[in-house]
Order: structure tokens, then sequence, then C-alpha cells
């Protein structure tokens, strides 16, 4: 499984190289700073979003990486080569975390829940938030580790990767059985 991964993050870096060296401006790590394509799909993805299948496939998303943080636990004091080390911190401080302001933004923006469903809407701000420290110590973590083959402190990284795919498994169930009825309801609204 490992190898698979290994063997598709080579390919998917191979092919991103041959298709991007020819460009001389801009790339998917340097934005473009006027990008009108961009500005227009943009408007036109926010225009068609579905925000409950937008967040439902994007909880599928994050299940992805929680995968890979569970399998970077259970090889230690191995690591996995730099680009997933990379993708991983890539999603801990950015993609997770804006997710979940995307989720809050939508529940209490769009109309907000019923009154009676305000305690849950503290209890998922309260849990982003902690979620969001451990997920910044584990990428912290994952830096520290750049470039090396072996974890500098295993036992330490594995305890705070566990904890973080632990803590946000049974956070992303609790959203899936909650916040869900809590989006279509809005949406339903609108």
């Amino acid at each position: 499984m490992i190898w698979i991964k290994e063997r598709l993050s080579e390919i998917c870096d191979k092919t991103a190289v041959r298709f991007t060296s020819p460009l001389k401006q801009g790339s998917m790590h340097k934005p473009i700073s006027y990008s009108p394509i961009k500005r227009a799909l943009s408007r036109q993805m926010g225009l068609e979003a579905d925000a409950p299948a937008t967040l439902e496939s994007e909880h599928d998303l994050v299940k992805a990486v929680l995968a890979q943080i569970e399998d970077l636990a259970d090889m230690l004091p191995t690591l996995p080569p730099q680009v997933t080390l990379d993708a991983i911190t890539l999603y801990l401080r950015e993609a997770i975390p804006a997710h979940c302001r995307q989720e809050e933004t939508m529940l209490l923006e769009s109309g907000g829940p019923k009154v009676e469903l305000m305690p849950a809407m503290a209890l998922l701000q309260a849990e982003h938030a902690a979620n969001d420290a451990v997920a910044a110590e584990l990428a912290e973590m994952l830096d520290d580790c750049a470039g090396l083959s072996k974890a500098p402190a295993p036992e330490a990284l594995g305890l705070v990767a566990r904890l973080y795919f632990m803590l946000m498994r049974r956070h992303m169930a609790w959203e899936e059985f909650i916040v869900a009825a809590i989006a279509k309801e809005i949406a339903d609204q609108s």
C-alpha cells in the first residue's frame, strides 16, 4: 500500500514537472496576481455550490488525509517520502482549517440554525479550535522531520498523529450526524 502511494506521488511529480516546466509565470504554488479565468470560475463555482454536498465531499477528502496520517503513525520511526509529509502539512495548516471555517460561516451566516441548536454550534466552534491547535502542533513536528528518513522523536510524533486523527474522526462523525442536519435545514430554507 505504501509502495503504491510512493509510486503515485512519483508519477504525479514527474507529470507536474513535465506540464509546468515550460510555463514562465505562475504555478500552483505561486498565485497569479490577476487571473480573470480564476476569478470567473471561482464566482461560478460559488453560485453552483451545493453546500451540504460540498461539505460531504470535503469530509471524504479529509478522511483520506486522516488515513495518510494513520499510515504515517503506523510506519514510525520510518517516515514517508517528503512529498507526502508536505501534502499532509499543507492540509493540516491550510485546507482543513479552511474547511472548518467554511462550515462555521455557512451555518452561522446563512440564516443560522434554530436557537435550540446554538449549543451544538458553540461545541462545533470549540472542537474546531481544539483540533486546529493539535493540527498546528503536528504540522510543526512534521516540519522538524523534513529531509529525514527516520523521525527524531517517533513516540511523540506517533502520539500527536494518533491524537489528531482520533479527534478528527470522532468530530467528523458527530458533524455528519448533527451538522449535516443543520446544513440541510438551511439549504431547504434558501
